[in-house]
């Protein structure tokens, strides 16, 4: 008997343990714990390894060794956006980005893991989102004033803004949880000036006194892997021949060891704050050097431009004061200059910065590079003792990052508004205005310029089905409107188009304010000077056409409900992203397919609007519960007389002479002719009664 009970308390033993596992098993799996030790290094520089996630505010200890110790202490903290905040894009599909802050709350960088936004799917269009986000490194997350985050994005669109708003977020979450030293501790923070002591070269390399950085072969200015300190020069890179060093001359002892008392300078500063801050940046290698020597000099051959950036205070170090060092005795060196940041900039010495080195030149697309430089401690004097930073201290309230953008485009909102004024009163006149058809031309011409330029190409404001369909799946996923309105220009095309949709269907914005629509019309007009023949397309094969655009919008919303990670795939039905917004820099499967639409264009007026625009479709369907006939028609039309219906481009108007204002892009053509008493049968006949009479 006793035995069964020792058999029976084992096996519940044995199935209480199988359940702890098999709940462990189950339980809540974090991004942050499958990031590989290679991706760690590239967002903390000088870390070695991770600890276990942990916490209410979900991170991971960063250790790695200080002062050359020989211990592993905790210098930072990695975590996951997508594990902290739950991010949704645009798409109201979530992205994931890994980063991480150091022991000051200084940011360390920052990884684009994974996204699926329909509105950057291409290579050209994510590489300005992985360098937005890379380029927080050093940002201070817990300092209180406001942070402009459009600073960062450089122009770029909501998807970006997002992103980095969220990486700002977390961050601050993190080192507000943590406790760590934030900027209200750090008041007083001072650099030692006057301590002196001699260093070598790998002295100053190893506490962190001159950072460095090694490029490889394929460096025509783009990024390449960068290894800092003392392993630098003969570090992961051998084949590496252009380098960059960089360190903060103002201290007595970086300057001393580094300019080996070169009095040539004449460097006798006595009260370095106010005389501003001094920067040695130093070069080795073959080309680098002289390309350095010109970007200084503001030289207009320079391939690359300089700035100096710290927590979104840019400055150009392109022409600032400049003297060049004649002794540069250290390995790998070849020439090296102080720069002098004026004592009115923006810039604090004690906090972390980086220079910047951007590529000039169209075939540099994306090539941006960055070193950053953190003051050692050796040269930093910290106030005694240190406060911590508690988790009562609550943001100060800032303006929401919507409408710090809505400020920042208001040049432009001020120029779509005068354009929406303009096009309102072309389309209250055009009774007048079709009078004369020339004038017409010309008014349309010009707005079409100005469609396809600026608002287009320029500003990137083309319309899309995804905004659409993003608001359809807005109360499903409880998604912020807060990411619509960090594209002022796109909401306000969009209300715009509402308006006049429901007033008078979906041609005024087809016709009128469609970038794509716009192409498609110059091509047209290319067409007939070239005196291309026009396709001949039968009503009953045109008609059956027109239905291709609704099933194609049917296809993208369900998509949208039920499979929406196919959709950044399927939305490429719209050429829009390929033309306009990246200017067919595409893999060429896009490229063709956007090329191949337009040679259609040549043979046949705007193919894709007509045929295979789910916007259009959608348009279409709201457009049918319009308020305002606004085309006028007479009763002859489609019965003894169909002028206007051979003069419709788009074969918009049927038979019976009635125009389908579903499938009319209010190009006024059949305005002009109702006007016009040598083309319309009905004002022919008057104005020959009235010639009779006169003649009688």
């Amino acid at each position: 008997m006793n035995m069964v009970k020792i058999l029976l308390i084992s096996i519940l033993i044995a199935l209480v343990d199988c359940g702890n596992r098999l709940r462990a098993d189950m339980g809540p799996k974090h991004f942050i714990e499958s990031i590989p030790i290679s991706l760690l290094q590239s967002i903390f520089p000088g870390a070695e390894t991770a600890g276990r996630p942990s916490g209410r505010i979900v991170a991971a200890p960063v250790y790695g060794e200080v002062n050359n110790s020989g211990f592993l202490s905790i210098v930072g903290y990695a975590f996951s956006v997508g594990d902290l905040l739950g991010t949704e894009g645009y798409a109201g599909e979530s992205f994931e980005i890994i980063s991480a802050v150091d022991m000051n709350g200084i940011i360390t960088g920052a990884a684009l893991i994974a996204h699926q936004e329909p509105l950057v799917g291409s290579v050209a269009s994510r590489l300005p989102l992985e360098e937005m986000v890379s380029a927080l490194s050093g940002l201070d997350v817990l300092d209180s004033n406001p942070i402009d985050l459009a600073v960062y994005a450089e122009g770029a669109k909501r998807s970006s803004l997002i992103m980095l708003e969220a990486v700002y977020e977390a961050g601050r979450a993190v080192a507000v949880s943590r406790e760590l030293y934030g900027p209200g501790e750090r008041e007083g923070r001072r650099l030692d000036l006057h301590s002196q002591r001699e260093l070598s070269w790998k002295d100053l390399l190893s506490i962190g006194a001159v950072r460095s950085a090694i490029l490889d072969d394929s460096f025509v200015f783009s990024s390449t892997a960068l290894d800092v300190g003392s392993d630098g020069v003969n570090g992961l890179f051998a084949t590496a021949k252009e380098q960059i060093f960089l360190a903060l001359a103002s201290p007595r002892l970086i300057r001393e060891n580094l300019l080996a008392n070169d009095l040539s300078l004449g460097l006798d500063i006595e009260e370095p704050e106010s005389s501003g801050a001094l920067i040695w940046l130093g070069a080795g290698g073959s080309l680098f050097p002289e390309e350095v020597a010109l970007s200084l000099k503001d030289d207009t051959q320079a391939l690359f431009e300089l700035s100096l950036r710290q927590n979104g205070w840019v400055k150009s170090l392109n022409g600032v004061p400049t003297r060049e060092v004649e002794n540069v005795p250290f390995l790998g060196l070849s020439r090296a200059w102080l720069l002098t940041i004026g004592s009115q900039e923006k810039f604090d010495p004690t906090r972390p910065w980086a220079i910047q080195i951007k590529s000039i030149g169209d075939e540099s697309y994306g090539n941006t590079w960055s070193l950053p430089y953190s003051p050692p401690q050796e040269i930093v004097i910290e106030p005694i003792p240190h406060q911590v930073a508690v988790e009562q201290r609550k943001r100060e309230k800032v303006t929401p990052l919507w409408v710090s953008v809505w400020l920042e485009a208001s040049s432009a909102l001020a120029i779509m508004f005068l354009a929406f004024l303009i096009l309102c009163t072309i389309l209250v006149l055009q009774g007048t205005i079709v009078r004369t058809p020339k004038t017409l031309r010309i008014i349309k011409n010009g707005f079409m310029v100005f469609t396809l330029i600026w608002v287009g190409w320029y500003t990137g404001a083309q319309l899309s089905v995804m905004h659409l369909l993003s608001l359809m799946r807005a109360p499903k996923l409880q998604w912020s409107l807060e990411s619509l309105l960090l594209d002022p220009l796109i909401v306000i095309i969009m209300g715009f188009t509402l308006i006049v949709t429901l007033l008078l269907g979906r041609g005024v914005f087809c016709g009128w304010l469609c970038p794509f629509g716009a192409l498609q019309d110059v091509v047209s007009q290319l067409s007939r000077w070239l005196s291309i023949k026009q396709l001949n397309i039968s009503s009953v094969v045109n008609r059956r056409l027109w239905a291709l655009k609704y099933f194609v919008l049917i296809g993208l919303v369900s998509l949208t409900f039920f499979s929406p990670v196919y959709l950044s795939k399927a939305i490429e039905v719209e050429p829009f992203n390929t033309v306009i917004m990246t200017h067919f820099i595409r893999s060429w499967p896009y490229t063709l397919f956007a090329l191949l639409l337009l040679g259609i264009s040549l043979f046949v007026e705007r193919p894709f609007c007509r045929y295979l625009c789910p916007l259009g479709a959608g348009l279409a369907i709201a457009g049918r519960i319009r308020v305002l006939e606004w085309l006028k028609r007479r009763p002859e039309c489609g019965s003894s007389c169909n002028i206007c219906r051979d003069l419709c481009p788009v074969q918009a108007i049927q038979l019976d002479g009635e125009i389908n204002i579903s499938e009319c892009y209010q190009c006024l053509k059949c305005q002009t002719a109702y006007y016009d008493d040598m083309v319309c049968p009905p004002l022919i006949q008057r104005r020959e009664r009235r010639e009779k009479l006169v003649v009688s």
